[in-house]
């Protein structure tokens, strides 16, 4: 909370809080922010790793390669995880809003 509370005040990306659960929010925020930035890079890195690695020249004939079942569940099960973390995040800021809402 006051990570996001001091990244906040240094680049004004979010305005002052005005209610109790505006920390946790916030921070979901950034988290999605923070994953965003980190999904874009490293896929620009790996495309120009790739594209490098097998460019036409040193692989003039294509090959076939077959797939691999532990590759393909690793690129489903870690977005599916981060997907269901923000998901939670989520639910547990909204659920925490509306319980305080009820309690008054």
């Amino acid at each position: 909370m006051a990570i996001s509370g001091a990244l906040a005040s240094r680049f004004g990306a979010v305005s002052a809080e005005a209610s109790g659960i505006a920390p946790y929010v916030d921070a979901l925020y950034f988290f999605l922010v923070l994953m965003t930035i980190v999904g874009t890079t490293l896929v620009a890195v790996l495309l120009l790793v790739f594209s490098i690695r097998y460019r036409r020249e040193k692989n003039p004939v294509a090959t076939q390669v077959e797939g691999s079942t532990l590759l393909e569940a690793t690129w489903t099960i870690i977005p599916l995880a981060i997907f269901l973390l923000t998901f939670v995040w989520e639910r547990c800021c909204t659920s925490a809003s509306t319980i305080r809402r009820q309690m008054r």
